[in-house]
């Protein structure tokens, strides 16, 4: 069984997402559909660089069957224990080779826990206020 390749591309610069479909490498499908208009004194790779953030889609769907991106902020729901619920931002953990959520604390699931379902309640970048601590 394969999973769906699919890249979010973050342009922090104009602050617009875009997605990207089927491609294996996101900075060749940004210069095959023209994208961006960059200033001559920097170059696309550059910009790439400086500006932009990509986004890797993890093969798994949200409780309300949106798909679920790194960089997306899900509130987290234990199907057994409601102390453990949470939120966290969707991360890639390149030691155990996974896609799990950080907390900001010393839990930090995998997203393929089977006790838990998750929903997304945002992004680091449009919402980076539902991670502060003071939010409930």
């Amino acid at each position: 069984m394969t999973r769906e390749i699919k890249f979010r591309i973050r342009d922090t610069q104009a602050k617009i997402l875009y997605h990207s479909k089927n491609s294996k490498t996101p900075k060749t499908r940004l210069r095959q559909l023209h994208l961006y208009f960059i200033d001559s004194l920097m170059g696309l790779d550059d910009y790439c660089d400086k500006f932009l953030k990509i986004m890797q889609y993890t093969g798994l769907k949200d409780s309300t069957g949106k798909d679920i991106y790194e960089g997306d902020i899900v509130s987290i729901f234990h199907k057994d224990n409601e102390n453990l619920n949470t939120r966290g931002v969707v991360e890639w953990h390149k030691d155990k080779c996974c896609f799990r959520v950080n907390t900001g604390g010393p839990w930090n699931p995998s997203l393929h826990d089977f006790l838990l379902t998750y929903e997304i309640i945002g992004n680091i970048f449009e919402n980076p206020e539902l991670m502060s601590s003071e939010v409930e």
